[in-house]
């Protein structure tokens, strides 16, 4: 883990320096160490002292010259020293903390130890004109700033911050999270961890610290209808360590939009229907009228021959093609009929009439 350090003395084994939570440490002589250098060191830097020899008493009656001015000159030179280290300790252990909120339109704010609002900035580090915040509390005035913040209403809300203190931080996560709950948010709030010297570097450029971070360590950010898809490993391995996220839920956002989809899909399958049925409609209209009574041959308008009555029996008259009969009383039991005039030539057939001669004739 790297922790950022300002040296304050250099020694002849070792270096004095101060960490940002205001501790004293010693670490191993580098080359290049300056007294009032920024480095990083980590837990393999710090000196460990080797126990010390025991001295060597002096011979007796031996007696060493002071020199009683060169003393004076000597505290009076260090004592200004510590005391111009300890001013620009104390000013560096001091420094203003910053808070970009957004990307780009965004509002850069400089904070104080405190928690009170020493400068507002936008994207490109140009003061803006807020004198009403100098000087307030940030967490009075943070609803106020975050309703200037305009968020597209496909991206996700980020913030980026140097190293405020711990329970400043989470004053400011938890009141982000109020506001935009309580504004039917409905997505993920990102939160990206940055140096100070990376938001002058962000101000050389003309962007927000968050989109500065993005640009630096290329940042996958993602969407807010991908928030609801990515897992949360995804979504931690996107920020590479950079940050992190918390997740807003608005129920009764998402359950009106969700109401909304299915409503649309119902009235997309009515009118499919309702145009299905339209095309039956006219495909019916379409046909002939006559169309469907060809299939069955017409009445024939001669009287069908029954084979079991003789040949010149007379027939029954033709009833009426009705459609729909009307019902008719049972019929009457059958009768046979009378049988049918003979013809007058019946006497021709007796047997006289077919006698040899006629039949020689016939021959003949």
């Amino acid at each position: 883990m790297f922790e950022e350090v300002l040296i304050l003395e250099i020694k002849t084994d070792y270096a004095l320096a101060m960490s940002r939570s205001g501790e004293i440490l010693r670490i191993r002589l580098k080359d290049g160490l300056t007294v009032g250098q920024q480095i990083y060191i980590t837990e393999e830097d710090r000196y460990q002292q080797t126990p010390a020899k025991a001295p060597v008493p002096l011979k007796s009656g031996s007696k060493k010259k002071g020199l009683p001015w060169l003393t004076g000159i000597l505290v009076a030179a260090m004592a200004l020293l510590v005391i111009g280290v300890a001013t620009v300790a104390s000013n560096w252990s001091q420094e203003d903390e910053i808070l970009g909120l957004g990307r780009n339109p965004s509002i850069q704010l400089e904070v104080d130890s405190k928690g009170t609002i020493q400068s507002l900035a936008d994207a490109s580090g140009k003061e803006q004109a807020a004198a009403k915040y100098i000087g307030e509390k940030l967490k009075d005035e943070i609803d106020q700033l975050l309703g200037q913040v305009k968020v597209a209403d496909d991206q996700n809300m980020v913030v980026a911050s140097t190293g405020l203190p711990k329970d400043q931080a989470d004053q400011v996560r938890q009141q982000i999270r109020d506001y935009y709950e309580a504004n039917g948010y409905d997505g993920d709030l990102i939160f990206l961890q940055a140096e100070n010297s990376e938001y002058q570097a962000a101000k050389d450029k003309g962007q927000s610290l968050a989109d500065y971070l993005i640009d630096h360590y290329d940042l996958n950010i993602w969407t807010r209808e991908e928030s609801r898809d990515l897992s949360d490993q995804e979504k931690k391995d996107r920020l590479k360590g950079h940050g992190d996220y918390i997740h807003v839920v608005n129920e009764d956002q998402r359950q009106k939009e969700e109401g909304e989809a299915k409503n649309k899909e119902e009235e997309k399958k009515k009118e499919e229907e309702k145009k299905k049925e339209e095309e039956a409609k006219k495909e019916s209209e379409a046909e002939p009228e006559s169309g469907g009574q060809g299939a069955s041959p017409a009445p024939s308008s001669q009287p069908e021959t029954n084979p079991s009555r003789p040949a010149n029996q007379p027939q029954q008259p033709a009833r009426p093609n009705q459609s729909a009969p009307a019902p008719q009383p049972a019929p009457a039991p059958y009768r046979a009929p009378a049988p049918a005039p003979q013809p007058s030539y019946d006497d021709d057939w007796d047997d006289d009439d077919w006698d040899d001669d006629d039949w020689d004739d016939d021959d003949d």
